[in-house]
């Protein structure tokens, strides 16, 4: 049996754990939910403003495929 490439290497599988990683960091719409439900009608953004913070640093830590 000849050499074959690890999967891993492969650039399509590193871009597949690339956007799995980011995916997974981000919030989920579940918690989305919940936060502007209590920044709406309890009066309450701290939870939202958790979110939007988490946000963006799973963006900088993961920018888009395209701009790396």
């Amino acid at each position: 049996i000849g050499e074959r490439k690890m999967i891993k290497d492969d650039p399509a599988h590193l871009e597949y754990d690339y956007k799995k990683s980011r995916q997974a960091e981000y919030p989920s719409p579940e918690e989305w939910i919940i936060a502007l439900v209590q920044k709406e009608i309890d009066d309450d953004s701290t939870e939202w403003d958790r979110l939007v913070e988490r946000r963006s640093v799973v963006k900088t830590k993961y920018p888009p495929v395209e701009t790396i």
